[in-house]
Protein backbone atom coordinates (compact mmCIF):
# COMPACT_ATOMS: atom_id res chain seq x y z
CA UNK A 1 0.00 0.00 0.00
CA UNK A 2 1.41 3.30 -0.59
CA UNK A 3 1.95 5.79 1.48
CA UNK A 4 -1.01 8.20 -0.09
CA UNK A 5 -3.49 5.05 0.44
CA UNK A 6 -2.13 4.74 4.49
CA UNK A 7 -2.56 8.20 5.04
CA UNK A 8 -6.35 8.17 3.76
CA UNK A 9 -6.72 5.48 5.90
CA UNK A 10 -4.94 6.76 8.75
CA UNK A 11 -7.86 10.34 8.12
CA UNK A 12 -10.51 7.43 8.87
CA UNK A 13 -9.32 5.71 11.54
CA UNK A 14 -9.01 8.76 13.73
CA UNK A 15 -12.72 9.90 13.37
CA UNK A 16 -14.60 7.44 15.69
CA UNK A 17 -13.39 8.70 18.57
CA UNK A 18 -15.14 12.10 18.12
CA UNK A 19 -18.24 10.93 16.68
CA UNK A 20 -19.20 8.90 20.34
CA UNK A 21 -23.03 9.69 20.32
CA UNK A 22 -25.23 12.89 19.18
CA UNK A 23 -26.03 15.27 19.26
CA UNK A 24 -22.60 16.25 17.59
CA UNK A 25 -21.15 19.42 17.63
CA UNK A 26 -21.11 21.15 14.14
CA UNK A 27 -17.50 21.36 14.52
CA UNK A 28 -17.42 17.60 14.47
CA UNK A 29 -18.87 17.39 11.64
CA UNK A 30 -17.24 19.92 9.30
CA UNK A 31 -14.33 18.15 11.18
CA UNK A 32 -14.99 14.63 9.46
CA UNK A 33 -16.52 16.18 6.00
CA UNK A 34 -13.36 17.38 5.67
CA UNK A 35 -11.45 13.93 5.91
CA UNK A 36 -14.23 12.59 3.52
CA UNK A 37 -13.99 14.97 1.33
CA UNK A 38 -9.77 13.90 0.84
CA UNK A 39 -10.63 10.36 1.00
CA UNK A 40 -13.36 10.01 -1.35
CA UNK A 41 -12.66 13.23 -4.18
CA UNK A 42 -8.88 13.26 -3.66
CA UNK A 43 -8.58 9.48 -3.91
CA UNK A 44 -9.12 9.81 -7.68
CA UNK A 45 -5.09 9.32 -8.22
CA UNK A 46 -4.87 6.46 -6.17
CA UNK A 47 -7.80 4.08 -7.26
CA UNK A 48 -11.32 4.46 -8.31
CA UNK A 49 -14.04 5.77 -6.53
CA UNK A 50 -15.57 2.01 -6.13
CA UNK A 51 -12.34 0.06 -5.53
CA UNK A 52 -12.11 2.94 -2.62
CA UNK A 53 -15.19 2.45 -0.99
CA UNK A 54 -15.33 -1.29 -1.10
CA UNK A 55 -11.56 -1.20 0.55
CA UNK A 56 -13.02 1.16 3.12
CA UNK A 57 -16.38 -1.11 3.93
CA UNK A 58 -14.86 -3.83 6.32
CA UNK A 59 -13.51 -0.91 8.67
CA UNK A 60 -14.44 0.24 12.41
CA UNK A 61 -13.75 3.50 11.11
CA UNK A 62 -16.50 3.89 8.07
CA UNK A 63 -18.82 1.95 10.72
CA UNK A 64 -18.59 4.92 12.76
CA UNK A 65 -18.91 7.53 9.97
CA UNK A 66 -21.59 5.86 8.17
CA UNK A 67 -23.61 6.32 11.38
CA UNK A 68 -22.88 10.49 11.09
CA UNK A 69 -23.16 10.51 6.90
CA UNK A 70 -26.49 7.43 6.81
CA UNK A 71 -24.00 4.28 5.09
CA UNK A 72 -21.20 5.09 2.76
CA UNK A 73 -22.03 3.41 0.09
CA UNK A 74 -21.52 3.37 -3.87
CA UNK A 75 -24.66 6.03 -4.10
CA UNK A 76 -23.73 7.90 -1.58
CA UNK A 77 -23.95 11.61 -2.81
CA UNK A 78 -20.20 11.75 -0.94
CA UNK A 79 -18.79 9.14 -2.87
CA UNK A 80 -19.63 11.94 -6.28
CA UNK A 81 -18.13 14.45 -7.75
CA UNK A 82 -20.36 17.71 -7.26
CA UNK A 83 -22.04 19.50 -10.10
CA UNK A 84 -19.29 22.76 -11.36
CA UNK A 85 -22.37 25.03 -11.19
CA UNK A 86 -20.29 28.06 -12.33
CA UNK A 87 -22.28 30.23 -9.60
CA UNK A 88 -23.52 30.05 -6.26
CA UNK A 89 -27.04 28.47 -6.57
CA UNK A 90 -29.74 30.20 -4.09
CA UNK A 91 -32.40 28.37 -1.90
CA UNK A 92 -34.64 28.71 -5.09
CA UNK A 93 -32.35 26.63 -7.52
CA UNK A 94 -31.70 24.29 -4.81
CA UNK A 95 -35.27 23.50 -3.76
CA UNK A 96 -36.42 23.76 -7.69
CA UNK A 97 -33.54 21.09 -8.25
CA UNK A 98 -34.68 18.82 -5.30
CA UNK A 99 -38.46 18.59 -6.66
CA UNK A 100 -36.67 17.89 -10.34
CA UNK A 101 -34.95 15.25 -9.18
CA UNK A 102 -38.14 14.04 -7.53
CA UNK A 103 -40.65 14.42 -10.28
CA UNK A 104 -42.61 11.36 -11.23
CA UNK A 105 -43.42 13.66 -14.25
CA UNK A 106 -39.33 13.86 -15.19
CA UNK A 107 -38.05 10.99 -13.91
CA UNK A 108 -40.67 8.13 -13.77
CA UNK A 109 -40.44 5.94 -10.83
CA UNK A 110 -36.87 7.14 -10.47
CA UNK A 111 -38.61 10.21 -9.07
CA UNK A 112 -41.01 8.58 -7.06
CA UNK A 113 -38.94 6.15 -5.37
CA UNK A 114 -36.61 9.84 -4.69
CA UNK A 115 -39.79 11.34 -3.19
CA UNK A 116 -40.99 8.50 -0.88
CA UNK A 117 -37.57 7.99 0.23
CA UNK A 118 -37.30 11.94 1.13
CA UNK A 119 -40.61 11.72 2.60
CA UNK A 120 -40.36 8.64 5.20
CA UNK A 121 -36.78 10.48 5.97
CA UNK A 122 -38.56 13.93 6.89
CA UNK A 123 -41.11 11.65 9.07
CA UNK A 124 -38.74 9.28 10.45
CA UNK A 125 -39.52 10.37 13.99
CA UNK A 126 -42.71 12.04 13.40
CA UNK A 127 -46.00 10.52 15.26
CA UNK A 128 -48.33 10.51 12.92
CA UNK A 129 -49.02 6.85 11.66
CA UNK A 130 -51.82 7.86 9.46
CA UNK A 131 -49.53 10.21 7.00
CA UNK A 132 -46.87 7.58 7.26
CA UNK A 133 -49.14 4.53 6.37
CA UNK A 134 -50.57 5.89 3.14
CA UNK A 135 -47.27 6.64 1.64
CA UNK A 136 -47.33 2.74 1.59
CA UNK A 137 -49.91 2.71 -0.78
CA UNK A 138 -48.93 2.50 -4.58
CA UNK A 139 -49.08 5.86 -5.58
CA UNK A 140 -47.37 9.12 -7.41
CA UNK A 141 -46.36 11.96 -4.98
CA UNK A 142 -46.70 15.21 -6.95
CA UNK A 143 -43.70 17.38 -5.98
CA UNK A 144 -43.51 21.43 -5.87
CA UNK A 145 -40.89 23.91 -5.88
CA UNK A 146 -41.79 27.60 -5.09
CA UNK A 147 -45.03 27.31 -5.26
CA UNK A 148 -47.80 29.87 -4.68
CA UNK A 149 -49.64 30.53 -1.12
CA UNK A 150 -51.48 33.69 -0.63
CA UNK A 151 -50.95 35.48 2.36
CA UNK A 152 -53.73 37.07 4.97
CA UNK A 153 -52.32 40.86 3.85
CA UNK A 154 -53.65 40.12 -0.36
CA UNK A 155 -50.12 39.24 -1.21
CA UNK A 156 -48.65 35.77 -2.81
CA UNK A 157 -45.72 34.60 -0.53
CA UNK A 158 -44.23 30.81 -2.41
CA UNK A 159 -43.59 27.48 -0.24
CA UNK A 160 -40.12 26.02 -1.09
CA UNK A 161 -41.55 22.38 -1.11
CA UNK A 162 -44.44 21.23 -1.36
CA UNK A 163 -45.52 17.71 -1.58
CA UNK A 164 -49.02 15.89 -2.18
CA UNK A 165 -51.19 12.85 -3.04
CA UNK A 166 -54.18 11.45 -2.90
CA UNK A 167 -54.33 7.68 -0.79
CA UNK A 168 -56.75 7.40 1.07
CA UNK A 169 -57.19 10.87 1.67
CA UNK A 170 -55.60 13.97 -0.03
CA UNK A 171 -52.59 14.89 2.07
CA UNK A 172 -50.04 17.58 2.14
CA UNK A 173 -46.20 17.90 3.62
CA UNK A 174 -44.99 21.32 3.17
CA UNK A 175 -41.24 22.13 3.63
CA UNK A 176 -39.74 25.56 4.45
CA UNK A 177 -35.61 25.43 3.56
CA UNK A 178 -33.41 27.41 4.63
CA UNK A 179 -29.45 27.94 4.09
CA UNK A 180 -29.07 30.86 6.78
CA UNK A 181 -31.65 33.16 6.11
CA UNK A 182 -34.67 33.84 8.19
CA UNK A 183 -38.08 33.07 8.30
CA UNK A 184 -39.60 35.99 7.95
CA UNK A 185 -42.65 37.18 10.05
CA UNK A 186 -46.38 35.58 9.42
CA UNK A 187 -44.58 33.21 6.84
CA UNK A 188 -45.09 29.95 8.40
CA UNK A 189 -48.20 30.82 9.51
CA UNK A 190 -49.52 31.59 6.11
CA UNK A 191 -48.58 27.84 4.68
CA UNK A 192 -50.19 26.41 7.44
CA UNK A 193 -53.26 27.62 6.32
CA UNK A 194 -52.72 26.35 3.40
CA UNK A 195 -51.94 22.75 4.52
CA UNK A 196 -55.45 23.25 6.55
CA UNK A 197 -57.95 24.65 3.77
CA UNK A 198 -56.34 22.08 1.23
CA UNK A 199 -55.59 18.35 2.60
CA UNK A 200 -57.42 16.45 4.70
CA UNK A 201 -54.06 15.39 6.96
CA UNK A 202 -50.81 17.14 6.66
CA UNK A 203 -47.28 17.53 8.19
CA UNK A 204 -44.84 21.03 8.11
CA UNK A 205 -41.01 20.97 8.34
CA UNK A 206 -38.99 23.72 9.00
CA UNK A 207 -35.48 22.76 7.33
CA UNK A 208 -32.57 24.44 8.60
CA UNK A 209 -28.62 24.35 8.76
CA UNK A 210 -28.90 23.83 13.24
CA UNK A 211 -32.26 22.19 13.03
CA UNK A 212 -33.20 24.40 16.11
CA UNK A 213 -37.13 24.06 16.80
CA UNK A 214 -39.02 27.24 16.21
CA UNK A 215 -40.50 28.72 19.58
CA UNK A 216 -42.79 31.38 17.06
CA UNK A 217 -44.29 28.21 14.76
CA UNK A 218 -45.00 25.46 17.30
CA UNK A 219 -46.87 23.31 14.45
CA UNK A 220 -43.27 22.76 12.33
CA UNK A 221 -41.32 20.03 12.74
CA UNK A 222 -37.77 21.27 12.82
CA UNK A 223 -35.08 18.78 11.32
CA UNK A 224 -31.40 19.66 10.15
CA UNK A 225 -30.01 19.68 6.66
CA UNK A 226 -27.39 17.03 7.93
CA UNK A 227 -30.04 14.90 9.82
CA UNK A 228 -32.44 14.93 6.61
CA UNK A 229 -29.63 13.70 4.01
CA UNK A 230 -28.43 11.16 6.41
CA UNK A 231 -31.95 9.73 6.47
CA UNK A 232 -32.89 9.84 2.82
CA UNK A 233 -29.29 8.45 2.12
CA UNK A 234 -30.47 5.43 4.03
CA UNK A 235 -33.65 5.24 2.56
CA UNK A 236 -32.34 5.43 -0.52
CA UNK A 237 -30.29 2.27 -0.25
CA UNK A 238 -33.64 0.26 -0.10
CA UNK A 239 -34.54 1.83 -4.26
CA UNK A 240 -33.02 1.08 -7.23
CA UNK A 241 -33.66 5.49 -8.36
CA UNK A 242 -29.67 6.52 -8.64
CA UNK A 243 -28.25 7.68 -11.80
CA UNK A 244 -25.08 10.29 -12.26
CA UNK A 245 -26.48 13.31 -12.25
CA UNK A 246 -28.71 12.94 -9.08
CA UNK A 247 -25.81 11.29 -7.71
CA UNK A 248 -23.60 14.25 -7.98
CA UNK A 249 -26.67 16.95 -7.05
CA UNK A 250 -26.44 14.81 -3.78
CA UNK A 251 -22.96 16.02 -3.35
CA UNK A 252 -23.99 19.26 -4.01
CA UNK A 253 -25.81 19.09 -1.37
CA UNK A 254 -24.16 17.62 1.29
CA UNK A 255 -21.13 20.43 0.16
CA UNK A 256 -23.60 23.37 0.88
CA UNK A 257 -25.02 21.99 3.38
CA UNK A 258 -22.22 20.53 5.33
CA UNK A 259 -19.17 21.24 3.57
CA UNK A 260 -18.90 18.11 2.59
Amino acid sequence: MSDKSQNLLLYCSVVPSDLAKEPFDESIIHKVASRLDVCFRHACELVSEQTLVKAFSSSDAVNSLGNVFGGLSETHGLSAKPIEWGFTPTEPQITGALAYFMSYEFHGAKGNQRALAFLRALLKNIDNKPLKDSLEIPQNITVMAEEPVPSSNGSTRRIDLLFEWHKPVKTTVLVEAKFGHKVTTGQLPNYRQYALKNSEQYELFLLTLNGKKSTQNKYWNSISWHQLLKKWEQELTLTDCNDDDFHRFKANLWQKTTGA
